[in-house]
């Protein structure tokens, strides 16, 4: 279990540091070479290395930040559904309320990074990393609602 655990936290090390808007291109490398980067003998033997550091407390790079999210899925008699996700990220999100409408703003845009040659660097049009997927299947033959379904986010698909 311990070595699952050490394996999960340095995938996503890697998510956080390479995993970008596939749109854009990579500021540290095309696509096709940091896979092969990823994967390489060399790159997997340094990770294998790194699995059981005693003194390693915390990951290089941006910190997980705390998050408050909830989904729900709503069906009617009439078979119209809807799958809701909403998620403030980081508690309270940015902590701005637009006036007159009780919430606070999202801030997905915590994704990004400011540093020119990371993965995520803040981009016009550029899509955050993030992974919240509100969903809806309907039959292939008819369109009829077949289920409805979430992702709430983090690494969980």
């Amino acid at each position: 279990l311990h070595a699952m655990i050490e394996m999960m936290r340095l995938g996503f090390q890697d998510a956080r540091t390479h995993v970008s808007d596939p749109d854009f291109p990579n500021n540290n490398t095309n696509k096709e070479e940091g896979q092969h980067f990823l994967l390489s003998q060399q790159r997997l033997e340094q990770r294998a290395k790194e699995l059981y550091n005693p003194d390693k407390a915390v990951i290089h790079g941006m910190p997980d930040p705390t998050s408050c999210t909830v989904s729900f899925q709503v069906v009617d008699k009439e078979g119209n559904a809807i799958s809701f996700v909403n998620s403030n990220f980081m508690g309270f999100g940015t902590g701005i309320v637009p006036n007159n409408c009780g919430f606070t703003l999202q801030n997905r845009g915590y994704g990004f990074s400011l540093d020119p040659n990371h993965a995520n660097v803040l981009q016009g049009g550029k899509r955050p990393y993030h992974t919240i997927i509100p969903g809806i299947l309907t039959h292939v033959d008819n369109d009829d609602l077949y289920a409805t379904l979430s992702n709430m986010g983090g690494y969980m698909q």
